[in-house]
Formats: structure tokens, C-alpha cells, sequence
């Protein structure tokens, strides 16, 4: 039979084994992680919290502000403002709409004058129409006798080539309209043409 010491001391190994094992210091490491998870958690609500009763501090001293009557004369200030705005407002209004009903008068009047304009534009087309055969014609005969071959159009400028079958010549000219008269010019042309 075992001793009461020997008994003991298997006892006290029994329990050495038991709760000297690595589960309770990991179960000891977990529980102090979730407690410092617990007070992190708890700090950032208190922040949270924090911050949301200063902004509802913020929208009730607004709130008072905006329920608190104006001082009375302050208050007839900013209704006589208020009221002058609203008479030089009405008398820009009128003056825009007397401006509206003018630009439509005249807006009005260029379409009758756009439908005139376009009315005498097909008339002066129709007649082209009916002359353009003597007119060409007339244009034919005159390049025929003059034997004038022009040549673009300048600003104060006249020119072209004068054909002579007879001495079977081409000859130019260019003329400043600038420095001569009318009259002048006109005798240079036919003094080109001779």
C-alpha cells in the first residue's frame, strides 16, 4: 500500500499535469485579448457618441436661433429693404417686358421685311429668267465688237486683254481706277480698244 506521502505527492503530480498545461494560459491570453477588444470597442462608441451629441448640440443652438424673434427694429429694417427690393424688382419686371414686347415688334417687322425681301428676290429672279436670253445676247455682241477678254475684278482696278485679228496681236491692259477719273478711264479703255 502507498503511503499517505506517496499519495500526496501522485495527487500533487495529477493536479501539476492538470493545470499546468498550455490550454489555460492560451484561454488566459484570449480572455485578455477579448477584454482589450471589449475596451477598444467601448472607447470608439464613447467617441462615436461623443461626436453625436455635439452635432445635435449644434442643430439645437441653430434651432434656437432660428426660433428667437429678431429685435423689432431690425426686424421693420429688413421689411423696408425687403419691400424697396420688391417695388425696384417690379419696375425691372415691367421694363423687361416693354423690352420683350419691342424686340417681338421688331422681330415681327423683320419677318415682314425677310418676306418682301424674298418676294422681290423670286421677282427679280423671274425677271432674269425672261431677259437672260437677251441679255446673254447683248453680252455676246459686246465681247464680239469690243474684243475685250476681262480679267477678274479688283477694287479700283480695271484689266483684261484686247484681241487684234488683224494684226493678230493679244495685247493687256490694267488700269488704277484710283488715280483716274471716270471719264478718264473710260477713254483709256477705248484708246486700248482702237
Amino acid at each position: 500500500m502507498q503511503t499517505l506521502d506517496e499519495r500526496l505527492d501522485a495527487r500533487m503530480q495529477h493536479l501539476r499535469t492538470k493545470f499546468d498545461g498550455s490550454d489555460d494560459v492560451r484561454e488566459a491570453q484570449q480572455l485578455l485579448a477579448h477584454h482589450d477588444e471589449l475596451q477598444n470597442m467601448s472607447a470608439a462608441d464613447e467617441d462615436r457618441i461623443h461626436t453625436i451629441i455635439q452635432d445635435m448640440q449644434r442643430v439645437v443652438e441653430q434651432a434656437q436661433a432660428a426660433a428667437t424673434p429678431p429685435d423689432p427694429a431690425v426686424h421693420a429694417t429688413s421689411v423696408q429693404q425687403l419691400q424697396t427690393e420688391c417695388r425696384e424688382s417690379s419696375v425691372r419686371v415691367t421694363s423687361l417686358e416693354n423690352e420683350a414686347r419691342d424686340l417681338e415688334d421688331q422681330r415681327e417687322e423683320l419677318r415682314q421685311r425677310r418676306a418682301e425681301t424674298e418676294e422681290r428676290s423670286a421677282s427679280s429672279a423671274r425677271d432674269m429668267r425672261a431677259t437672260d436670253p437677251r441679255l446673254r445676247t447683248t453680252l455676246s455682241l459686246y465681247a464680239h465688237i469690243s474684243r475685250i477678254i476681262w480679267s477678274d475684278q479688283k477694287p479700283n482696278v480695271i484689266a483684261g486683254k484686247v484681241s487684234d485679228p488683224e494684226q493678230q496681236d493679244v495685247r493687256s491692259f490694267n488700269l488704277d481706277t484710283s488715280t483716274l477719273s471716270h471719264f478718264d478711264a473710260v477713254n483709256r479703255v477705248w484708246d486700248v480698244i482702237a
